[in-house]
């Protein structure tokens, strides 16, 4: 059985006879990895666990008051945010950050389910697609630079990191004014050089410059 965190519901089960009749009323005790815990069945055999158990697997043990019947089941308990992870990508990749929603069945969300998404104090709502998954793009307009990026859906928020790098980095050079031309080496983000050739017309190449690949 899966649960998503704090759904209000950790366990469920029904309660019956030797005839497979709801026992209504049924003081039934349950063990949870070595923790005894004691719930009533409804009107309808049917008894419910709710202790906000962490997100992790459980074995659920629990004994008909009827029969005394021992009976054990594995429980997961999942998070409602899964996917999210600090990540390094580099400008102009159109990098997607993908965050899977889930329900409090355990199970992902179907389309259309909003979920907020802030990044650096900006915050808007996005919509699951027909998976459970939302999708963040870094386009070009995300600059290089460090990104928060906090998703928050029912009662889980997630924080992390995306850092965007810069594609191109050169080596700081000291040229004299005498100078016709001058050779930069530029290091990639494949981690390879390439030479530029840089023509420039004012005094300092800081100011304006031609590139010519």
């Amino acid at each position: 059985m899966n649960r998503g965190y704090n759904s209000g519901m950790d366990f469920q089960a029904t309660i019956v006879d030797g005839l497979n009749r709801p026992i209504a009323n049924a003081t039934v005790p349950i063990i949870i990895n070595g923790k005894r815990y004691t719930v009533v069945s409804d009107t309808n055999g049917l008894i419910t666990l709710n202790q906000k158990l962490a997100v992790g697997t459980y074995i659920v043990t629990l004994i008909n008051p009827f029969n005394n019947k021992v009976t054990s089941n594995a429980l997961k308990i999942v998070t409602l945010i899964t996917g999210n992870k600090n990540v390094n990508t580099h400008y102009g990749k159109n990098y997607q950050y993908k965050l899977h929603i889930i329900a409090d069945n355990g199970a992902h969300v179907g389309a259309g389910v909003a979920v907020k998404v802030t990044i650096n104090g900006k915050t808007k709502t996005l919509k699951t697609d027909k998976n459970g998954y939302i999708t963040v793009k870094f386009t070009k307009a995300y600059l290089p630079k460090t990104y928060t990026v906090t998703a928050e859906y029912k009662r889980v928020k997630v924080s992390n990191k995306v850092v965007v790098k810069k594609v191109l980095t050169l080596k700081k050079i000291t040229v004299k004014r005498s100078a016709q031309k001058l050779v930069l080496k530029a290091t990639l983000k494949e981690g390879k050089k390439v030479k530029y050739q840089v023509t420039y017309i004012k005094c300092t190449v800081k100011r304006t410059a031609k590139v010519k690949r």
